[in-house]
């Protein structure tokens, strides 16, 4: 079409970008029975993918202390406000 010297050389740059696009994963597998989940995994705090029979922390035996960390993000987005004192007459 072009036959313009840097029209080719943008047509080498670029081209190999697109041939680099990484293929399409396949459904990727529970952590616990390795059934193929796909779109329909729960992810779990511990950062694992799991069905929908194994999703509950109790079933894949992990303990998340959702009390400690409900304090914490309480904690963290409500400061401690200590008033200022005043100088004694």
């Amino acid at each position: 079409m072009f036959s313009h010297p840097l029209y080719k050389l943008l047509q080498e740059v670029v081209a190999p970008e697109e041939a680099a696009a990484q293929p399409k994963e396949g459904p990727s597998p529970s952590s616990s029975c390795n059934r193929r989940v796909g779109l329909t995994g729960f992810k779990c705090h511990c950062g694992d993918l799991f069905c929908g029979r194994h999703r509950y922390a109790g079933v894949h035996n992990f303990f998340f202390n959702y009390h400690v960390a409900a304090q914490e993000a309480t904690a963290k987005a409500n400061p401690f406000v200590k008033a200022d004192t005043l100088d004694k007459i």
